[in-house]
């Protein structure tokens, strides 16, 4: 069977930079205490606050990875075709998180993307934390997984009646996530296949 190309996101997926950030606050706050995507930045004054204060934590290059969801990704690198799909438009940001995927994750030549719409790289599947990306990623025909996070999850009336609901898949805790992975991405590959039949 045709391997297929799987992105992956960093922030909240590969990387603990929520994590770590939150450690590094004065008092130190919890990622439990995040309900929605988009409400860490709104623990700061904005955005320039919020990218200075995790430039001057070194959060880029020393958050840990999410260890679950790391070994899901040596799995499936194994099987297809792994990529990285990341949003993190800040250069001091992009260039840390080179280095962090050459010293966290794998030394392997990897295919990085940093762009804002995701759903301009090529790939079959893609592996978020931020709702909105998967949604996008699933209406163009892709599956998408939303890892589960405190802030990553997707209000009912927002699944219901949707016709790219079945290509969205919410995953369990990274621990017992990878069989789903399995699962689904097996699917896929035969869908894909009875389709150019």
């Amino acid at each position: 069977m045709k391997k297929l190309t799987i992105a992956f996101d960093i922030d909240g997926v590969l990387r603990d930079l929520v994590g770590y950030t939150l450690s590094k606050m004065d008092p130190p706050r919890s990622p439990d205490e995040l309900q929605a995507y988009g409400d860490f930045v709104k623990l700061f004054r904005g955005k320039e606050e919020w990218r200075s204060f995790v430039d001057g934590s070194g959060a880029w290059f020393n958050a840990m990875p999410h260890g679950a969801m790391r070994e899901i990704f040596y799995d499936l690198s194994s099987r297809h075709v792994c990529i990285i799909v990341t949003s993190n438009s800040h250069p001091i940001g992009q260039l840390a998180t080179i280095d962090w995927i050459r010293t966290s994750l794998t030394k392997k030549p990897l295919d990085i993307h940093f762009v804002n719409d995701k759903t301009r790289v090529h790939f079959d599947a893609i592996v978020e934390d931020m709702p909105m990306n998967a949604i996008k990623a699933a209406k163009k025909g892709r599956l998408a997984f939303l890892v589960k996070r405190p802030w990553s999850f997707i209000p009912e009336g927002n699944r219901k009646n949707r016709s790219w609901a079945p290509r969205l898949v919410s995953l369990p805790e990274d621990e017992v996530a990878g069989p789903v992975m399995v699962r689904e991405l097996e699917y896929w590959q035969r869908f894909a296949k009875e389709k150019k039949s």
